[in-house]
């Protein structure tokens, strides 16, 4: 039923979330996994809306990656927007400046191509179009 929806252009955002299934992606939970995001949703199913993850700092996340390895893959993935809860602990706590520092330098460093950044701002300014 999604696949008709999307064809129809009935489907504005998506939330993936931190499930895994290790046909899609042997190693990644949904959230992080480009065969997931880039390869099914993406490529097969040919889905060109806004896609956001669920909460990064949940304990699926949280307990097996840092911060930095998050950043990484939830945008390598096709993630459009990251979602940051903060609200699980004040030790977990991340600034707006310090996520937006970490993408900058990953993206200096060629760990993050900005043309998917970019990709995925355009995806946004569509949806905030239509709405």
């Amino acid at each position: 039923p999604y696949k008709g929806l999307m064809v129809e252009g009935k489907v504005d955002t998506i939330m993936v979330a931190h499930v895994f299934n290790a046909t899609l992606d042997s190693i990644y939970p949904a959230t992080l996994s480009e065969s997931t995001i880039n390869g099914l949703l993406r490529g097969e199913l040919g889905y060109d809306g806004v896609t956001i993850t669920d909460d990064l700092q949940m304990g699926a996340i949280t307990k097996k990656y840092t911060l930095d390895e998050t950043l990484k893959l939830a945008i390598n993935a096709g993630n459009d927007i990251l979602l940051f809860g903060n609200q699980l602990s004040v030790n977990s706590m991340v600034s707006t400046d310090q996520l937006i520092n970490s993408v900058k330098q990953m993206v200096k460093e060629g760990a993050i191509d900005l043309s998917t950044i970019e990709k995925s701002n355009e995806r946004i300014e569509r949806l905030k179009e239509r709405l």
